[in-house]
């Protein structure tokens, strides 16, 4: 996979708009903003 894609999957970038969020926590995760918008 390409980097962007690894850094998704670890939870470095948002999964669903790809904003970094901060340090990898070894899964997927939303930011801030993502998390707001699902309810």
């Amino acid at each position: 996979m390409g980097d962007i894609a690894d850094m998704m999957l670890d939870g470095t970038l948002c999964e669903q708009c790809g904003c970094y969020i901060g340090e990898s926590v070894g899964y997927p995760r939303l930011c801030e903003d993502c998390q707001a918008e699902e309810g």
